[in-house]
Order: structure tokens, then sequence, then C-alpha cells
């Protein structure tokens, strides 16, 4: 079984070469956006007195109820401009 999905992910690298370039530049876009949201999580833990996994948590649920990309909702609370009191009220479904 393994095998099976070994080689179907193979397939998969294969259908796209990837070359060291590609594979760097990922990388450096993933820790981009990275840095931000490890910022904005401990403003936002410090500031509503929460732990840091809390303060992911509403940040994602923030991201995702307002389609917003989590990088935007990071950089909106450093900056300031994020609405904290809505980040912070449970979602109403």
């Amino acid at each position: 079984m393994l095998g099976i999905r070994f080689d179907i992910a193979l397939a998969g690298l294969r259908s796209e070469p990837m070359t060291a370039l590609s594979v760097s530049d990922r990388l450096a876009v993933a820790l981009h956006s990275r840095i931000p949201i490890e910022h904005a999580k401990a403003v936002l833990a410090n500031r509503l007195d929460v732990d840091i996994n809390e303060a992911l948590a509403l940040m994602r649920r923030h991201a995702r109820s307002q389609r917003e990309p989590l990088a935007d909702v990071a950089s909106a609370i450093i900056q300031g401009s994020a609405d904290l009191a809505s980040l912070a009220r449970p979602e109403h479904s």
C-alpha cells in the first residue's frame, strides 16, 4: 500500500518539474508569510490575554469567516487596524 502511494506522489513530481530555484522560492514565500503570522499571534495573545494557540485559532477563524488570507489578518493585527473585539467574539453561524 505504501509503495502505491509513493508511486503516485513520485508521478506527481515528475509531471511538474521542480527546480532547486522553485523549491527555494516556495520556501522563501512560506517563511516570508510565516514571520508576520507568528508576530501577530504574539500581539494578539498579549492584547487578549490568551495563549498562543488560542490566538492562532482566533486569527484562523476570523480569516475564514471574512474570506481573507491569514497573512492579511496578521498584517492588520500588527498594524493595529484589526478590530480585536470582533476577533475575540465567538462566531455566530
